[in-house]
């Protein structure tokens, strides 16, 4: 048992249906990675809040000469 005295139990499942399982009221948190359907669905009432808790760092390594031309690429 974790020190909260919580215990969670994980459904793992795509962004689509974790929404529809929030909007059934079949979860009590809802974790996915579509921030325009996380904000449609806290629009709808189906939800209190949105945070978010992760990001995504990508970090690009090569020679200095840049041969594939990378640093002229638009991110």
């Amino acid at each position: 048992m974790p020190v909260t005295g919580l215990e969670a139990q994980l459904l793992v499942v795509g962004t689509g249906q974790a929404i529809r399982l929030g909007e059934a009221g079949d979860v009590d948190a809802v974790l996915g990675h579509s921030r325009a359907a996380e904000k449609a669905f806290v629009t709808a009432g189906h939800g209190t809040h949105r945070r978010e808790i992760m990001c995504n760092d990508f970090a690009l390594i090569g020679p200095a000469e840049d041969p594939a031309k990378i640093k002229a690429t638009p991110m």
